[in-house]
């Protein structure tokens, strides 16, 4: 005699229980755990494939960008993360970089067909344990690419 509560089982008669169905037909088959899965295969049709349901898209909010804080932002990156100071300042020209009120650097990230999809924001200023700020956010939709990591 058996009980059964959602995924769980009980064998009164033996006195044993357990969970799931691989549990379940190794005890009642008196199988190997190979063999209870070949027959669970073999017994249970998949179930068909649903398309995946599409992808809501986010607005994309941006910090705004502060230009007072770019020098501030500009010498970081230059000092600790080693980046030329000519890319940093092309990459600033044409808004792929700039810096926002809090002094994080902001990355901006591009969709395959160029649209602004997002951000990568680092910190530049270190919190007490020595660590910085790093986030990012996005639009959603297609993945999107940060030019300076590509500009090498």
């Amino acid at each position: 005699m058996l009980s059964i509560d959602g995924s769980r089982f009980f064998d009164h008669v033996a006195v044993r229980g357990g969970g799931g169905a691989i549990d379940l037909v190794l005890h009642a088959r008196r199988c190997g755990f190979r063999e209870a899965v070949a027959f669970l295969a073999d017994s249970a049709p998949l179930p068909p494939e649903r398309p995946a349901p599409p992808r809501k898209r986010i607005p994309l909010r941006l910090p705004p960008p502060a230009d007072a804080n770019w020098p501030a932002v500009r010498r970081f990156l230059i000092a600790a993360r080693r980046l030329r100071p000519a890319l940093l300042d092309a990459c600033r020209r044409d808004g792929s970089l700039y810096a926002d009120s809090r002094r994080n650097a902001v990355f901006t990230c591009r969709d395959p067909a160029g649209a602004l999809a997002g951000a990568e924001i680092v910190g530049t200023r270190p919190r007490p344990d020595g660590s910085t700020f790093k986030g990012a956010g996005g639009g959603g939709g297609e993945p999107a690419a940060v030019r300076l990591a590509l500009a090498g």
